[in-house]
C-alpha cells in the first residue's frame, strides 16, 4: 500500500511512479471433510416451520423428507441436503426453525451440490373465451 502522501505526489505528477509490485496467491485452501449434524428420527418441528410458518404444501415438505433432502437436526434447525451423483452427501445448509436468523453452511461443503429439488415439468394450459 502506499502512503497517503506519496499516493498524493503521483497524483499532481511530482513523484516517480513505482511499478507495481506483485503480490503472491494466497494458495488454494483445501475443503475439509464435512461434518454431518446428528438428526432427529421425527422432524416435527422442522416440518410445523415449512408447512405453517412457511407455507410449503405439506406434499412437497413430505416428499423431500422422504427423499432425505430436508432432515431436522438435533437443534431442531432445518438441514437441506445436497447430494453428488454417487448420493453421497456433500453440502447441508441449516436454518433456524424459530425467530432467530441463524443461517449456516456446514463445514465441508461443497456448493456445487447444494439442495435442489428436481421435479416433473408440469404444463398447465388454461383456455379463455
Amino acid at each position: 500500500m502506499i502512503p497517503f502522501l506519496e499516493a498524493v505526489e503521483i497524483i499532481l505528477g511530482q513523484a516517480a511512479v513505482r511499478p507495481p509490485v506483485l503480490m503472491p496467491q494466497k494458495e488454494k485452501r483445501e475443503r475439509g471433510e464435512l461434518i454431518i449434524p446428528k438428526m432427529v428420527a421425527s422432524p416435527t418441528t422442522a416440518y410445523w416451520y415449512l408447512t405453517e410458518q412457511r407455507m410449503i404444501d405439506w406434499k412437497i415438505v413430505m416428499d423431500c423428507f422422504r427423499k432425505k433432502l430436508i432432515k431436522e437436526t438435533e437443534n431442531h434447525e432445518v438441514a437441506f441436503i445436497g447430494y453428488d451423483e454417487n448420493g453421497v452427501i456433500r453440502c447441508i445448509n441449516l436454518r433456524a426453525t424459530d425467530d432467530s436468523d441463524f443461517k449456516k453452511t456446514v463445514y465441508g461443503s461443497d456448493r456445487q451440490f447444494a439442495f435442489r429439488l428436481v421435479t416433473e415439468k408440469i404444463l398447465f394450459f388454461i383456455y379463455t373465451r
